[in-house]
């Protein structure tokens, strides 16, 4: 990982869990896994609802966040990490992103796919991956899974580091909810309604793109 006094991720947005029995669950996209938008407008990602979350210490314990499902189950989580504007003119900063897990993983910054990695069957892996820090803030998509094929926890640890791995100046993880719109991004298309209250909640709902 990085210095121990780079950030870690301690809030943000997660929303789960989906059924993950075996790898091929992981390919499922339950939301537009590329769009920077749909945390922002409050959008449902299926029937299950974004929840905001805070953690104390230097890993995100998705399992004990979400325990709604027994075994193998997946779960995505979004985070923002905001830094100083730079000075008219600088080019974009080169950073690191260091993610330690347990289950199967995926990352996006700002909409593409910057990490897709596998964990062992017990223990912790650590992936990186470069990425660009763009301006005042930068969106973090996780989708992270356990169970047969996939690995044992959705337990994670996220910093973003310079290129060297010491702390980038003044950075910080937060979340935005709405009407805390960017300036940079669009409008958003009207959600879909909601299902109605005594409609009992599916565990399989159809994923989109498939």
């Amino acid at each position: 990982m990085a210095a121990p006094d780079v950030p870690w991720l301690q809030k943000g947005l997660i929303v789960g869990t989906w059924a993950a029995e075996a790898p091929s669950d992981f390919e499922h996209s339950w939301l537009d896994e590329s769009a920077l938008r749909v945390v922002f407008t409050g959008e449902a990602a299926g029937r299950r609802k974004w929840r905001g979350f805070a953690s104390a210490g230097d890993s995100v314990p998705v399992d004990s966040l979400l325990k709604d499902r027994e075994g193998g189950a997946m779960a995505y989580l979004y985070s923002l990490l905001s830094r100083p504007t730079p000075p008219e003119g600088i080019a974009d900063e080169a950073a690191v992103l260091h993610v330690r897990h347990k289950g199967r993983l995926r990352a996006w910054w700002d909409g593409a796919l910057v990490l897709d990695a596998q964990a062992p069957t017990d223990g912790w892996a650590e992936s990186r991956a470069p990425v660009p820090l763009t301006g005042p803030y930068d969106v973090l998509l996780l989708k992270i899974a356990r169970g047969p094929g996939l690995g044992s926890s959705m337990d994670f640890s996220v910093q973003v580091s310079a290129t060297d791995g010491h702390p980038i100046l003044d950075q910080a993880w937060k979340t935005m909810r709405p009407p805390s719109l960017p300036t940079d991004l669009p409008p958003a298309e009207t959600p879909v309604p909601e299902a109605p209250a005594d409609e009992a909640p599916s565990s399989d709902d159809v994923p989109q793109g498939h």
